[in-house]
């Protein structure tokens, strides 16, 4: 599991929030995903993986130039 530097601004808290995921499941997906595909709109990485009640989430972040700093911009569960 590599080991990410999350930096989640005031902002993408409140939208993860919004959008029904807690960011600690966002960081343990993002570190730990299903799967992983790219974004078709914007070429973002995309985590896939379930929080604690086995439900999928969807995290959409962009990775630094570090390659370790992880900028989220939302996450949300899929409609089934």
């Amino acid at each position: 599991m590599p080991f990410y530097k999350f930096f989640l601004t005031p902002d993408r808290h409140e939208k993860l929030e919004l959008n029904g995921v807690d960011p600690d499941n966002f960081e343990e997906i993002v570190c730990n995903p299903d799967r992983k595909a790219t974004s078709c709109n914007r070429g973002r990485p995309l985590a896939f993986g379930c929080d604690n009640r086995g439900e999928e989430i969807v995290c959409v972040y962009e990775l630094g130039a570090d390659g370790l700093t992880v900028y989220p911009i939302t996450a949300y569960y899929p409609e089934g």
